[in-house]
């Protein structure tokens, strides 16, 4: 085999140290978007979850007046959550009562279905209830958050992104290597 000349020697030796810098530096930015459940009152992160954007998450829990369940869907949005659904059997206090321009209503099988709401927001507080059972549902995982905190706390559901080594780090950190979440 020839020797190599210093120029070529020299275009290696660039080429490495670019795609060095560029690995390293795709480490530390925030390129993965999570939903990340925070302690309302410090803000603490108590879980991070990796989602994808246009992914469909869903709160279910049990309305602590009428006691009937209420489904609420979600779509994971540009650093933002974005109202899509509304499903509910009783209809009374706390349940959406109009209809804007775009939205529809109707009633299948008992429940209530309000559609189309495409209502962004940039985080939804929950105060964690005894009766609710407020429960994530996300792809095939079933999150409880009175597991995640105390029932009469609140907390606060964002999307945000995360590095590579954030995500890397909580994975490794996971006590269940099964989950691709584990609480921080």
């Amino acid at each position: 085999m020839a020797a190599m000349g210093p120029f070529r020697r020299h275009r290696r030796a660039v080429t490495a140290a670019i795609l060095f810098v560029t690995a390293a530096a795709l480490t530390v930015m925030p390129l993965f978007p999570a939903l990340i459940i925070a302690d309302g009152k410090t803000g603490t992160a108590l879980l991070a979850i990796p989602v994808s954007r246009g992914e469909h998450i869903a709160l279910h829990y049990t309305h602590s007046i009428h006691r009937t369940p209420v489904i609420e869907t979600y779509s994971i949005g540009d650093d933002v959550l974005v109202l899509e659904a509304v499903r509910f059997q009783s209809y009374g206090i706390g349940m959406p009562s109009d209809v804007e321009p775009g939205q529809t209503f109707t009633v299948k099988n008992g429940w209530f279905h309000l559609d189309h709401l495409n209502r962004p927001l940039p985080h939804l507080d929950l105060r964690i209830g005894y009766v609710a059972n407020h429960t994530l549902h996300i792809g095939p995982h079933r999150i409880s958050l009175a597991h995640v905190a105390t029932p009469g706390s609140w907390v606060r559901l964002n999307v945000k992104r995360e590095t590579l080594w954030q995500r890397m780090g909580r994975v490794i950190q996971s006590d269940d290597r099964s989950q691709s979440f584990a609480v921080r």
